[in-house]
């Protein structure tokens, strides 16, 4: 929790209104710190000798940028044959080629050492001077107003795992127990599924299986009566994170599920899961950046 609220030095409508505002700031502060690494390397590749003269030359910069294009054109051709139909593929080939002449011209440019140099000084002019002091408001927002917001590690931890996020789909097999063959009336065994979600995340499960079984969050032995989940061949059972005052899943990590076969054969359990971060407004940092 930031330190001002932790003394209750700023009310919780304020906290409330700030937050936002601190998400923009902290997705502004990470677009900058990206354009600042490119603008190193950019730096830094127009101070090789040959390398950072090639803009003087404009003739001999369009010329270099055919093999460059070509080598970028190489690059992107199996995400073009993926994606497109063969009878399109031909057809996107030479305007994609054009665009890759053209990228890799405005790469060689912008690697020369004046370009590199005017980089710096085009932010102090003109239109970009405002926006620059803009932007440093933000950054200094995003800094300063850490000591502010909410629980400011718990938003940027759920940043780090927004990529993790999003529908899941699984499946997981689930043996038959060999003794019911001998004595359908016995318990057959738990089997354990394995599974691979946090608690605070995971906001839905849906299951299909091709046999009846039982499955609990719990070892059946610490699972309380009534408390089972029974799957139906064919019928989806569906499980919602709001649905029950206290959650089924002991612990914040979730593994496994325990499950017992009671069909024929050997199950196949389809698990659709919806899992979202914990604050999900943080899916604004990277859009912002």
């Amino acid at each position: 929790m930031g330190q001002f609220v932790t003394f209750g030095l700023v009310p919780p409508w304020v906290v409330n209104w700030l937050t936002p505002i601190w998400l923009l700031s902290v997705g502004i502060t990470a677009g900058l710190l990206v354009l600042l690494a490119c603008w190193a390397v950019v730096f830094l590749l127009s101070r090789i000798p040959g390398l950072g003269t090639i803009g003087e030359d404009r003739r001999r910069a369009q010329m270099l940028a055919i093999p460059v294009g070509a080598v970028l054109l190489i690059a992107v051709l199996p995400a073009m044959w993926n994606s497109l139909a063969t009878n399109w593929f031909f057809g996107f080939l030479i305007p994609a080629a054009l665009v890759a002449w053209y990228v890799a011209f405005a790469l060689l440019m912008l690697v020369w050492r004046r370009s590199a140099d005017e980089i710096a000084l085009g932010l102090s002019e003109g239109v970009l001077k405002p926006i620059s002091v803009v932007a440093m408001c933000f950054v200094a927002f995003a800094v300063f107003g850490a000591f502010i917001v909410r629980e400011p590690s718990s938003l940027i931890n759920s940043l780090t795992r927004l990529p993790e996020t999003g529908i899941r789909e699984l499946t997981r097999e689930v043996p038959v127990d060999p003794r019911l063959a001998q004595d359908e009336f016995i318990e057959p065994a738990q089997e354990e599924v394995e599974l691979s979600f946090r608690q605070s995340e995971l906001k839905q499960l849906k299951i299909t299986s091709d046999q009846r079984v039982s499955l609990s969050p719990q070892p059946f032995d610490e699972t309380p009566t009534g408390k089972t989940w029974e799957l139906s061949p064919d019928e989806e059972f569906t499980w919602n994170a709001g649905d029950e005052v206290l959650s089924p899943f002991p612990d914040e990590q979730i593994d496994r599920l325990y499950a017992m076969n009671r069909g024929s054969g050997p199950a196949t359990l389809s698990i659709v899961a919806d899992v979202r971060p914990m604050y999900p407004e943080v899916a604004t940092i990277p859009v912002v950046a």
